[in-house]
């Protein structure tokens, strides 16, 4: 549990200086305003970078996971590299830009080895709702002492994220040791992973639209967008993470996808005062968080299927920073093309190419995550059915609750290692748990546990 919050409480530190500094953040928007830059070959250049080095993750640590030796390397490259910008604008500026870039891709893609090893699939939903949610806090409260002091005191801000995570990496295990996938083999997941890459390309295409067209559209509103725009993102990962485990979070997207499209479409319509960003920035970040937390906690379930974590998470993020790209060159065209009238025409066409493409992706995933909250409306599967027949069971053969959870895991195809692992217990308890289930039920074998469960629902 410890090595779980520190690991999380890690990430969460480097994605407030990633957010706040060189991924578009308000640290380099200012720098770049003060330094007279023109232009957004700097934002460009960093998030090809960052998508480069996301992308490449897997590729530089093996199956035994990154050494604290190479986090820390990246952590100190990092601070080094944000030093530079206490400097005079130089040469030096791109350099430095493009090096953390690739090291901050790096380094989030060999976290996911962490976020493997320290939760189940079924913490991590709320696990990637915290580190979106406070990461996004510490980039806020950035925001507002870069706006109201200077942007080289927001830099410092930035660089003291780093300094703490450094400090507490030492606490953090070692993750050098041999893991495979926590799942029994269910065939090759290139062509699911492949559609779910797809599906967080398109979707966040908007999200690189709004940066590059509406957030400077209320540029002029200072006070409100140094600190309210994320506060709605934040809201409705705060509420998806605490809704209750049986709430139909599907609904939630689909309102979330409506919510977008009508975003977009106040855009067009709406003048650029108070009120209009209110209600704009409200509907559009309360999507984004929706649909953010939506494919996050998809591909940290995908994690279990791999012994490369990085490849998956540095895959799936790099898509992220690619629909980001996307969508920023988008916005620069419809400016170019036809202004406001383009706006909401690409955000729609955006919404509903994501609209086609879910049923196509739930059908790729339902195999493999069978019990994951978002998907389970989604699917044909009778995961509602199953909880009601364990309840029946539970009642009837006096299961423990610990039985019923055993049996869950068996019926979504995990092994006894895997169960156990994810239980914490050792497998002789497991197989003591099994037994008594079997005696129970009155059967001899997981095929008939599987055949019993199957005619009931």
């Amino acid at each position: 549990m410890e090595q779980k919050k520190l690991s999380t409480f890690i990430f969460i530190l480097f994605f407030g200086w990633l957010l706040s500094f060189p991924f578009e953040g308000r640290v380099l928007s200012e720098l770049a305003v003060e330094a007279k830059l023109t232009g957004n070959l700097h934002v460009f250049f960093s998030i090809l970078a960052h998508g480069l080095g996301l992308a490449t993750s897997g590729l530089f640590v093996k199956e035994k996971g990154p050494t604290k030796r190479s986090l820390k390397i990246i952590l100190v490259l990092c601070i080094l590299g944000s030093l530079v910008f206490y400097l005079p604008f130089s040469g030096l500026w791109y350099l430095s830009l493009g090096l953390i870039s690739l090291l901050a891709g790096f380094f989030v893609g060999w976290l996911g080895f962490y976020f493997k090893k320290f939760s189940s699939p079924q913490e991590r939903l709320q696990l990637a709702a915290d580190v979106l949610i406070y990461s996004n806090i510490l980039m806020l409260l950035n925001n507002v002492l870069t706006e109201y002091t200077s942007p080289l005191l927001g830099l410092s801000m930035a660089i003291g994220f780093l300094v703490v995570a450094f400090l507490l990496l030492p606490r953090l295990e070692s993750c050098k040791w041999e893991q495979g996938s926590l799942h029994q083999e269910r065939g090759n997941i290139a062509s699911p992973l492949f559609f779910l890459c797809l599906f967080i390309l398109i979707i966040t295409i908007n999200s690189g639209f709004m940066y590059q067209v509406v957030t400077p559209s209320f540029a002029h509103l200072r006070f409100l967008t140094s600190f309210y725009w994320a506060l709605p993102y934040i809201g409705a990962i705060l509420i998806m993470r605490y809704l209750p485990i049986k709430t139909n979070r599907a609904y939630l997207f689909y309102v979330a996808l409506i919510m977008n499209g009508v975003s977009f479409l106040l855009f067009m319509f709406f003048d650029r005062s108070a009120s209009s960003y209110l209600l704009i920035d409200t509907l559009m970040l309360g999507a984004f968080g929706i649909c953010d937390l939506f494919w996050w906690s998809i591909l940290g379930s995908f994690l279990d299927y791999t012994t490369n974590p990085a490849q998956v998470l540095g895959m799936g993020l790099s898509m992220n920073v690619l629909g980001v790209l996307v969508g920023a060159v988008a916005g620069d065209w419809a400016i170019l093309a036809g202004g406001r009238a383009m706006v909401p025409l690409i955000s729609l066409v955006v919404i509903f190419g994501t609209i086609i493409i879910v049923p196509l992706l739930n059908s790729k995933l339902a195999a493999y995550l069978k019990e994951h909250v978002f998907l389970v409306k989604f699917g044909e599967h009778p995961s509602c059915s199953l909880e009601q027949a364990l309840q029946d069971f539970k009642s009837q053969k006096q299961l423990t609750t610990k039985e019923a959870e055993v049996i869950r895991w068996l019926l979504a195809g995990y092994t006894y290692k895997a169960i156990a692992e994810a239980l914490l217990i050792s497998e002789n308890t497991l197989r003591y748990h099994i037994k008594n289930i079997y005696q129970k039920l009155n059967i001899n074998s997981k095929m008939e546990l599987i055949k019993m469960f199957a005619s009931d629902i």
